[in-house]
């Protein structure tokens, strides 16, 4: 069998019945011949962690490597042909699965994720009035900022940040902070910028904002293909992120691709 696919967690058609006895795989309407390979890694909906094709006997039939944690019926089934070598953490113990590498970890980067929308810059629309700082009054300025957020089901994988100057009394620049990534054309339309003040002490006029994106920034990923991503806390408590290129793929690179949270198209 080879030793990788093209596909990452795209659904298959059918429904799976799936024991904590055993571990057969029962399906219904399904065509497992057909979409599936012995070494592929299956999500069973509702069922934590990913379990490896062991061996298919029918369309209806097939058996996993490892027993699935808990029984169900009537299960959506995800599958993803990544580097069958590397294992599922369900083989692991559980006080050790936190910490290593696993299929879990692993996904399929196509070229529409490699290089993801970000925001570029942020200009001033009106400059708004009165945001002075004196002494018997809160000050203003201090007081100000930008909120960046977006609406609806469509979100980025992480959301920009902007900081403000003001010059008498008058908003002048805004600076991108953090560009974010993962601003999709539905996340995009419903990105917002909205600068507010809060207190009692208020500007005569609140300035207002334009976003424009860009798309020239990169995902986590450093090339197409199987890529391992693991987000942890360091010693000192900061939020890493740190990726591996497990296999490199670019002109028969990932071809069908329904994972859109840790790297957005």
């Amino acid at each position: 069998m080879s030793s990788w696919g093209l596909s990452d967690n795209t659904t298959i058609a059918g429904t799976v019945t799936h024991y904590i006895a055993n571990a057969n795989l029962v399906g219904t309407t399904t065509y497992f011949l057909a979409n599936l390979n012995a070494g592929d890694y299956l999500t069973i909906s509702g069922v934590s962690g990913k379990y490896q094709v062991a061996d298919i006997t029918s369309n209806t039939a097939l058996s996993l490597t490892t027993i699935p944690q808990t029984a169900g019926t009537t299960k959506k089934v995800f599958v993803q042909q990544g580097p069958k070598n590397v294992l599922s953490s369900n083989a692991a113990p559980v006080a050790r699965q936190s910490n290593i590498l696993s299929i879990e970890t692993v996904f399929g980067v196509d070229a529409a994720e490699i290089a993801t929308v970000s925001i570029g810059t942020i200009s001033v629309n009106a400059t708004g009035a009165g945001y002075q700082r004196l002494s018997n009054v809160t000050a203003i300025t201090a007081n100000t900022a930008i909120t960046i957020a977006t609406t609806g089901l469509s979100q980025p994988q992480s959301n920009a940040t902007a900081t403000l100057t003001f010059t008498s009394n008058v908003l002048t620049a805004i600076t991108v902070t953090n560009p974010g990534k993962g601003y999709t054309a539905a996340a995009q339309a419903n990105t917002t910028a909205a600068i507010a003040t809060t207190g009692f002490s208020q500007p005569t006029t609140n300035a207002t904002a334009t976003i424009n994106f860009s798309s020239g920034s990169t995902s986590n990923a450093s090339h197409t293909g199987w890529v391992n991503l693991v987000s942890y806390i360091d010693a000192f408590g900061n939020p890493r992120v740190k990726s591996e290129v497990l296999v490199a793929l670019s002109k028969n690179g990932i071809t069908s691709d329904d994972e859109d949270t840790k790297f957005p198209d």
